[in-house]
């Protein structure tokens, strides 16, 4: 009889960017949410925005899509990062569609773009998310 060794799968490396950026607001579809717990994170964005992104009081970044993994129910949530730091995270079903996306690349994170906009209740964020 063979010792059979189960092989660990490849790590997840890398990242994937799909999508482009729209100059139609109602393209960016997907609402993110906890915005409001990293308020930091937005004042460093409005931070270094440009005079004009500034008057139109919104901004249009790459957001990387961060899988959070637990070994025992696998992508237990999905980071909304803008340069390294979380800003907000995925909800269902969109939580669902981009861990199998990222799974199915084999990439650590996917990048997309995001509408971040400026309100009286601070920041929302939404997203592309292509097909």
């Amino acid at each position: 009889m063979w010792p059979f060794r189960r092989r660990r799968p490849a790590e997840y490396s890398g990242s994937l960017r799909i999508g482009a950026h729209s100059s139609d607001p109602d393209a960016y579809r997907v609402w993110t949410v906890s915005e409001s717990r990293h308020l930091d994170v937005f004042e460093a964005l409005w931070a270094d925005a440009t005079p004009t992104e500034h008057g139109g009081s919104e901004l249009r970044r790459w957001a990387t899509l961060v899988p959070i993994r637990d070994p025992r129910f696998g992508v237990a949530d999905v980071a909304v990062q803008f340069e390294g730091r979380t800003g907000c995270y995925l909800r269902p079903p969109h939580l669902e569609a981009v861990a199998r996306r990222a799974e199915a690349e084999r990439v650590a994170s996917l990048e997309v773009p995001a509408l971040i906009e400026r309100g009286p209740g601070g920041a929302t964020v939404r997203l592309i998310l292509a097909d």
